[in-house]
């Protein structure tokens, strides 16, 4: 039975070490958030590990084939207590891919009403929680922003957030 387990790669090998775990056929999973970093006088995003230098791996222990990780280019260790590798329970991947999958659904507007709760996750805004006052057929939110003691009316993408409570 597959199940989950966590490596550590080597500093900065992580694409070679994802690109020989594939080959041999295993599967593998690395959490992503993004981040918006200002450049100049731009905003860019950018995805990044949650876990730096480490990522889920998933096979069967009773499997012969799971040593051949610790052989495998740009792996440096399979975590694991007295010689045998920890497993991690399957709730946490799941939720773990629901939220930081870089492959997720964003918000859409049939999920919001009037007075929703968003957190904005990309440009100069990042990170900022507001409240929905309108929306409109192009996808973009009038978002009533709380910052520094004062109210500020900011739209928006409604991909730009995501939804905390409706």
């Amino acid at each position: 039975m597959y199940k989950w387990y966590l490596l550590q790669h080597k500093p900065n090998q992580q694409k070679i070490a994802l690109e020989n775990l594939i080959r041999q056929g295993f599967e593998t999973f690395i959490p992503l958030i993004e981040k918006t970093k200002r450049i100049n006088s731009s905003f860019k995003n950018s995805f990044s590990p949650l876990f730096p230098g480490y990522v889920f791996i998933s096979f069967d222990i009773n499997e012969y084939k799971w040593v051949k990780i610790k052989s495998t280019i740009g792996v440096l260790r399979i975590i694991s207590f007295y010689n045998k590798p920890s497993e991690v329970p399957g709730d946490i991947i799941v939720g773990l891919k629901q939220k930081y999958s870089h492959y997720k659904n964003f918000l859409s507007l049939s999920d919001l009403k009037k007075g929703s709760t968003v957190k904005i996750i990309k440009g100069p805004f990042s990170g900022f929680v507001g409240e929905v006052e309108d929306y409109d057929e192009k996808s973009r939110l009038k978002i009533l922003l709380k910052f520094m003691d004062n109210y500020m009316n900011v739209s928006i993408s409604s991909k730009s957030t995501n939804l905390i409570s409706k």
